[in-house]
Order: C-alpha cells, then sequence, then structure tokens
C-alpha cells in the first residue's frame, strides 16, 4: 500500500473546504414575486431562518428564510435583489446563518457579510458559528470585577467601563463620536494585556466616515489585535441588520473559545434602528412610535445581551454601542431603548464641546452603574469628591451668567474655579494622548485638595 505524500494537515483542511462547496442543496425554480429587499418562492422543502442562495446567470447572493406560509416562501435578500428575475434559481443550505470564525480574523478589515474590504483573501474555514447566537443565561453570569483601561479621565475613572458591561454612548448630529469611537480602539488596545482584543462594527457608514475609518486603520500599531467590521449606506439595507450579529459572533468566539476579553464598540445603532424600521414596513410588520416595529426592544436586546462575563469561564464580552440622537432627543425610541437595556450612558454634548473639552463627554449626564465594581474604594471615593466639586460649580456658573459673578461669595466662586479646573486638566485631552489611571488619579487628588 503507498504510503501519503505530502503535508497532510494541509490535504485535510483542502478536503474540509472541499467538502463544505460541495454539500447538497435544494433546488427551486419558480420566484413568484420580487420587492427589494424580499423575494417569494415556492416549495415545501425548506425551514424558518434556512439560508439561502439566489443564483442569476452565475451570480450568487446569500438570504435568509423570514416567513414560511403552506409552500410559499419568504425570503429576505442580504446582498439586494438588483437585476435578478423570475428566471433565478433559489437553493437552500438547509442550516442557519452561519460563518468560518478563527484567528484569523484578527488584523482584518471586513464587509458587513464577512467579506474582504483589505484586499486580502476570504476567510472560508474556521468554527462554524450560528451568527444568531444567543443572549447570556443570567444564572450562569458572574459580577464584573475588572476595568476597561481607554486612557480618558472622564470614563476611566469618573464613569468606568467594567469588563462585560454593556455601557452606551449617546451623541448628537455633527459630534465627533466616530474619532472619539477609534481613540477608544487604539488606547484601549495600548493600555490592556496582549489577551485583550476589540471588535469594531461600523452600520451604516457614509462615505467619509468610511474613508476616515479606513485611513485611520492603516495607522494603528496593534492592529493584529482588532478586527473591522463595516457597513456602508451603499451596502444593501439587510446588511445593516446582519452585520453587527456576525461581529458579535466573532467576538464570543475569541472571549468564550479563545479566552480572551473582548471590548465590542458598535454604531451608529440609530442606523441599525432605520434599517430594522425599514425592514419592517417591507414585511408588514405591526409598527408603533416613530414608525419603528413592535419588536425593537426585543431586537436591540438580542444583540446588547450577548455581552458579559460566564462563571468557571475564562473570557469577557464589553459592548459600547454609540448612536446619535435625532435632534438632541434622549426620549426618542432608539436611545430610549438603549437606555433601558444597557447599565449606563456616556452622553457627548455641544455644550461641552463648544467649551474645548476634548473628549466633549457630559459628566453630569453620563452614569456607569458597573463603577463600584471597576474601581477600588479609594478610586471610587475621589470619583465622587470630583462630581460633588463639578456639580457644585456648575450651579454657581449658572446663577453667575444669570445674575452677575458679584453675587457669587468667596466660597461660591471656588466651586466655579474648581469646575473650570476639572475641565481644563482633568476632562480635556489632546488628540492621543493616552493616560494611565495612576495618572488620572494623581491630578484628581491634586484638584480635590486645592478646593477642598
Amino acid at each position: 500500500m503507498a504510503k501519503p505524500t505530502g503535508n497532510t494537515k494541509r490535504g485535510a483542511r483542502e478536503k474540509k473546504a472541499a467538502t463544505i462547496s460541495t454539500k447538497p442543496l435544494h433546488f427551486w425554480k419558480t420566484i413568484e414575486e420580487i420587492k427589494e429587499p424580499l423575494l417569494v418562492c415556492r416549495s415545501d422543502d425548506f425551514k424558518f431562518d434556512d439560508v439561502v442562495e439566489v443564483v442569476h446567470r452565475g451570480e450568487k447572493r446569500l438570504g435568509k428564510v423570514i416567513s414560511i406560509d403552506g409552500e410559499v416562501c419568504t425570503v429576505e435578500l442580504l446582498e439586494g435583489t438588483y437585476g435578478l428575475g423570475e428566471d433565478s434559481a433559489v437553493r437552500t443550505f438547509a442550516k442557519p446563518f452561519t460563518f468560518p470564525m478563527s484567528n484569523l480574523l484578527l488584523g482584518r478589515v471586513l464587509s458587513g457579510l464577512g467579506k474582504p474590504l483589505d484586499k486580502k483573501p476570504s476567510i472560508v474555514l474556521g468554527k462554524e458559528m450560528n451568527v444568531n447566537g444567543a443572549p447570556l443565561n443570567p444564572t450562569k453570569r458572574t459580577v464584573p470585577n475588572n476595568i476597561v483601561k481607554t486612557g480618558f479621565a472622564s470614563i476611566d475613572l469618573l464613569n468606568p467601563l467594567a469588563m462585560g458591561q454593556k455601557l452606551a454612548m449617546f451623541s448628537s448630529p455633527g459630534l465627533p463620536v466616530v474619532d472619539f469611537s477609534l481613540d477608544l480602539v487604539r488606547q484601549s488596545l495600548e493600555n490592556m494585556k496582549k489577551d485583550f482584543v476589540v471588535v469594531f462594527v461600523g452600520i451604516g457608514l457614509i462615505k467619509d466616515e468610511e474613508a476616515f475609518i479606513m485611513n485611520e486603520i492603516e495607522k494603528f500599531k496593534l492592529k493584529s489585535r482588532s478586527v473591522f467590521f463595516i457597513n456602508t449606506t451603499e451596502d444593501p439595507l439587510t446588511e445593516a441588520v446582519v452585520t453587527p450579529r456576525i461581529a458579535l459572533t466573532a467576538a464570543e468566539y475569541f472571549a468564550y473559545e479563545r479566552g480572551k476579553d473582548v471590548l465590542v464598540i458598535m454604531g451608529d445603532m440609530l442606523n441599525y434602528g432605520n434599517a430594522l424600521r425599514e425592514m419592517a414596513s417591507l414585511r408588514g410588520d405591526l409598527l408603533t412610535r416613530h414608525g419603528y416595529p413592535s419588536y425593537l426592544f426585543s431586537d436591540f436586546a438580542s444583540l446588547y445581551e450577548r455581552c458579559g462575563m460566564l462563571s468557571k469561564r475564562k473570557g469577557s464580552i464589553t459592548l459600547l454601542p454609540y448612536l446619535t440622537m435625532p435632534n438632541d432627543d434622549i426620549t426618542h425610541p432608539v436611545p430610549d431603548t438603549t437606555g433601558y437595556i444597557s447599565e449606563g450612558q456616556l452622553v457627548m454634548t455641544r455644550e461641552v464641546l463648544n467649551k474645548g473639552v476634548n473628549p466633549p463627554l457630559d459628566i453630569l449626564l453620563s452614569l456607569s452603574r458597573m463603577a463600584q465594581h471597576a474601581l477600588d474604594k479609594e478610586a471610587l471615593q475621589l470619583s465622587h469628591k470630583i462630581y460633588n466639586l463639578y456639580a457644585q460649580g456648575k450651579k454657581y456658573e449658572e446663577i453667575a451668567s444669570l445674575m452677575g459673578a458679584d453675587v457669587l461669595s468667596q466660597e461660591e466662586q471656588k466651586f466655579v474655579d474648581a469646575k473650570v479646573e476639572i475641565e481644563k486638566e482633568l476632562l480635556s485631552q489632546e488628540k492621543e494622548e493616552n493616560r494611565r489611571l495612576s495618572e488620572i488619579v494623581k491630578i484628581a487628588t491634586s484638584i480635590v485638595k486645592k478646593y477642598s
């Protein structure tokens, strides 16, 4: 018997790849109706949520089954219906939407559907994982007990981000939320250990934002510990709904299969909500306030609740979703829903930006409900003292703006001076100024001693 020759591991990989590509598929020939981004076909051999492939003159597009009524199947195309006709063939993989997860994802820039945007090969091998995932069982969760160091005083000391926490970031039109998000990617990678990974998810990005992000990625020194998923306004509507699910599945792979601590920065969630609203309207779903579907809360929760820490298991997923508040309205359904599910929020305002504070986070509107788990007792007490000085200073500053500075006593003026110094020395940081937590504590302690 002849001995096998060549690299047996390589042969095994090639065999696996061949097995994936030649899996038996079921065909239908009848497409009864096409209505972007949906199509209707007829068959009795499919299941709800199955991945399908539409073939038209050699071109292949992915979709999934979203409803079944007898023999009538409604398919949601993830790559648009443009150019398709009733002569197109539809076939099913007879399984939910999965994506191959492996360490090969690290350092990559991918589309919302996981296709390469960095001129590197497609990712075809890895552990096939269902992108729908599953929220963590509350009984299996453990309380976060460590901090994700971002290098920003307004977060690390005053609104700390604990590992396993979901902390939302609310912005307004025109504020530098994308720029700040990339700063968080870069600085958290620099501050955390080697087993720390960042997954960045851009949803509904305009061309300028996409170009800015792609340019910034090239400057990252620690790009090999991150993965970027980029969805733009030019991509099909349905891709915006799938993008965060693929990204969170990648985060679950690194956290629970590889034991890494993962930070997911994801947004703009307003774009995600709007895509969900348009899809719901096309499907004929029940719509509620502002035209959003009745399942808006449960859909957002199915994303946000995939983060956390599991007891007796290494790894964690920390989620920082950002969104733009239309007309600065925090009661809008998207920020309102996000606020209910998340464990705190960081709020960007024009008022703070106009004072020259970078990042423009309003610490009095911001809150981290996990601060007591992320900071030690001394740092937490210091944080409370800074908050007290700042709040008192803002109160007397508003009085002075209405009645004049002369009405303030010497003690009251001291609080106003403290607020100004907190903004100038503690909260405001230069571009790429990455502060260690010990440095932040030192500055804050100095201010407290000066004005106490």
